[in-house]
């Protein structure tokens, strides 16, 4: 399914001149389509607006105005109904277990083992920074922070209407609302999420492995109300800035969002995947049998994952760590931190641990060490 532009429409800007940034990746112009869709959005928004030529931050500057005053679909006279596929969020503070879910949910769609390598299929990154660029037909080289968050609403529109089927897109990013005061995930284009948790003090070992940074640092970070991930300063990444806030807030933002949230705790699907994984199938509604069940929970061991990544890599490793798959154990972080550390945690996200069923009187195995 695609965005309908008039032919008419689309002649008209490209006769015109007002054509896409060129996309300096790959030397080429921008989809036409592209092109005609925010052109409509500008004209019908502003009768009194014109402007010559789309170009990275000017593009933007003209639809701030209407961010959240028209969506797209209804901007291009589209049936509101074109939002029927939807999006299903795949949220999670990071190194929660996100990943994983993604490898359960590409075998129950796709009725086979999931290859860790090739999973885009079931959606694109809600961070990333080149599908943002390509549903708004924009280059956001030139954006603000703020100007990239306020469009992110509008590229999930645009993601929305595009697609014939569901999309699992993941997301590491609270649920908030933009500068502009909306909803960053929209309603229209939204069919639910799927929240993986896991124990903070799990989290905070094994981001710190993957971050290559110490565990007190990390623990610092997730203790942070400003704390982000991706939208480096120093150089453009292929990450939008996403806000993390803390760890306890990251998780009461999704169980608080205004749409049907499934949560999924990292520990339940190691002790009972049988269970966890038919739950989430029933709430995404895949119909799935037992023997399906089966062979998803069969298909996404621990073992498994790491059998692919040894043998093929993992495309989202980082150099600097190991592995990607580590362990994947429910108390291996009673090995790795100190009871202070362990303490810090607790002190700064009980509340929230308490509310998720986590036994916050756990205490590490090991004797006190020094900081990380």
């Amino acid at each position: 399914m695609h965005l309908a532009i008039p032919a008419q429409g689309r002649q008209r800007a490209l006769s015109a001149k007002e054509q896409f940034l060129v996309d300096r990746r790959a030397g080429s112009v921008r989809d036409p389509r592209k092109l005609a869709a925010v052109m409509v959005l500008l004209r019908r928004s502003s009768g009194a607006l014109s402007i010559e030529r789309l170009h990275g931050a000017l593009a933007v500057g003209a639809l701030r105005d209407v961010v959240h005053t028209r969506r797209p679909a209804r901007a291009l006279g589209r049936d509101p109904a074109i939002f029927g596929a939807g999006i299903w969020w795949l949220a999670s503070y990071p190194k929660s277990g996100n990943t994983w879910l993604r490898a359960i949910i590409a075998t129950l769609v796709a009725g086979r083992p999931a290859d860790i390598n090739h999973m885009l299929f079931l959606g694109v990154n809600a961070g990333g920074r080149f599908p943002f660029d390509d549903a708004l037909g924009i280059d956001s080289v030139g954006l603000s922070r703020d100007q990239e968050t306020n469009l992110r609403p509008r590229a999930y529109e645009i993601l929305a209407a595009e697609a014939d089927r569901p999309l699992y897109c993941k997301t590491h990013d609270a649920y908030q609302l933009t500068p502009a005061g909306e909803p960053l995930f929209p309603a229209a284009a939204t069919r639910g999420a799927v929240y993986v948790v896991r124990d903070p003090r799990a989290v905070a070992v094994s981001s710190a492995e993957f971050a290559g940074k110490s565990v007190d640092e990390t623990i610092a970070v997730m203790d942070h109300p400003g704390a982000t991930y991706g939208g480096w300063t120093t150089r453009l990444s292929h990450h939008l800035r996403q806000l993390l806030l803390r760890w306890d807030e990251h998780v009461e933002s999704w169980l608080d969002a205004p749409f049907p949230v499934h949560l999924v705790r990292y520990e339940d699907i190691l002790a009972d995947p049988h269970a966890a994984i038919g739950a989430l199938a029933a709430f995404l509604g895949l119909g799935c049998n037992s023997h399906t069940i089966t062979m998803a929970v069969e298909a996404t061991t621990f073992a498994r994952l790491q059998a692919q990544e040894r043998e093929a890599g993992f495309t989202e490793k980082p150099r600097q760590a190991a592995a990607f798959f580590r362990e994947g154990k429910i108390d291996g972080w009673r090995r790795a931190l100190t009871r202070e550390q362990a303490a810090r945690i607790v002190a700064s996200h009980g509340a929230v641990m308490r509310r998720l069923g986590y036994d916050v009187t756990l205490a590490p195995f090991t004797a006190e060490r020094g900081a990380a």
